[in-house]
């Protein structure tokens, strides 16, 4: 069973995790320009979505962090 962590070490995860995918993001995208670059578009579109579910994680990692900072707020539940 694993152990339960404190709210220090569950921001230190989730920052870190935020990290890894917005490096992922930057890696990919720039893999995408060079196989676009290089003429084959087909992998460029697949590398280019890939990315963009990276960037979609650090966007949700953000907003776990810095709540509200990222777009129109949503009502809640009544």
């Amino acid at each position: 069973m694993t152990h339960p962590v404190d709210a220090d070490e569950l921001l230190i995860r989730i920052r870190g995790a935020r990290d890894w995918a917005s490096s992922e993001a930057d890696r990919i995208f720039a893999h995408s320009e060079t196989l676009q670059s290089d003429g084959r578009a087909a992998e460029a579109l697949n590398a280019s979505i890939e990315a963009r579910a990276f960037q979609s994680i650090r966007i949700v990692l953000d907003e776990i962090l810095r709540p509200g900072t990222h777009g129109e707020p949503r009502p809640g539940p009544r």
